[in-house]
């Protein structure tokens, strides 16, 4: 926790913005922070939120010092860090690391002056999104995994591959959805910053082979010897048939004849996405 000098926040907007900055997460987009934003427990505000605050003070300007919160916030901001998981099945997982962001009003010889409280409070919240899932949201087809319970803020559905139920909370699984409507998987993870393009070709590998799996059950993705058609069918679906078409062609003269179709749409993917 510290004392940050900047201007005043007023905003979710601004302390989610405080918090990118703080953490040297400057890269990340607000929005992506903004799709985490109820998947937090704000009661970690009220049983540790003022008590932090009270050490902070007392530690910055004396034990004796007044205090009271600003009228805007105070405010609980997720910092999500990304990981890409092989077992018990393919997955991303979300480490959510909670950010307490409180404006103050603090009494210093006889003038109050205003300053704001920024740091980590709380343990992280961890989030799993599975790639048989991230692929039943591109497909709109979530009916194929049975709901196992409901309270109102999560549902927890049976997965194939999971050793338990998967539970996400429901603002985030329609958020997530409404983005993919509009975005592909890939340009969404680049929008994580640096954490995103190195999981991207990961990511978008293990999408590929969910997609065909179908047509060649005797031979995986990861060893059939790629085909061009095999690569634009995936990147269309992915980014549509211009953009695919334009990623193809510049990826083109870094593909070997040998490689797997796993390989080729990586390699694709991560040469698109240095360009961003």
């Amino acid at each position: 926790m510290r004392f940050s000098n900047s201007n005043r926040v007023t905003s979710i907007d601004g302390a989610i913005c405080l918090v990118l900055k703080e953490a040297g997460r400057e890269d990340m987009s607000e929005d992506v922070v903004g799709l985490f934003l109820k998947s937090l427990d704000n009661t970690i505000l009220h049983s540790e939120g003022e008590k932090v605050i009270q050490i902070e003070v007392h530690r910055q300007y004396g034990r004796n010092t007044r205090w009271r919160p600003a009228a805007e916030g105070p405010w609980l901001i997720p910092l999500p860090h990304l990981r890409y998981d092989s077992l018990p099945a393919p997955m991303i997982t979300f480490s959510l690391q909670p950010y307490l962001v409180s404006g103050l009003i603090i009494q210093v010889n006889g003038h109050s002056i205003f300053n704001t409280l920024v740091g980590p409070i709380g343990k992280p919240v961890k989030l799993m999104l599975p790639m048989i899932f991230l692929q039943a949201l591109l497909d709109d087809d979530l009916r194929s995994f049975a709901i196992m319970s409901k309270d109102g803020i999560c549902t927890s559905r049976n997965v194939p591959g999971l050793n338990e139920p998967l539970t996400l909370p429901d603002e985030f699984v329609a958020e997530l959805l409404w983005i993919l409507e509009r975005r592909s998987v890939v340009s969404w993870l680049l929008s994580f910053g640096a954490h995103g393009r190195s999981l991207a070709p990961q990511v978008a590998g293990s999408l590929l082979g969910i997609q065909f799996r179908i047509k060649n059950e005797d031979l995986p993705l990861t060893e059939q010897v790629w085909s061009k058609e095999v690569i634009m069918e995936g990147l269309t679906k992915m980014f549509g048939v211009t953009k695919a078409k334009e990623m193809f062609n510049k990826g083109l003269s870094n593909l070997k004849p040998k490689m797997t179709n796993e390989e080729v749409f990586r390699l694709i993917i991560q040469l698109a996405g240095q360009e961003e």
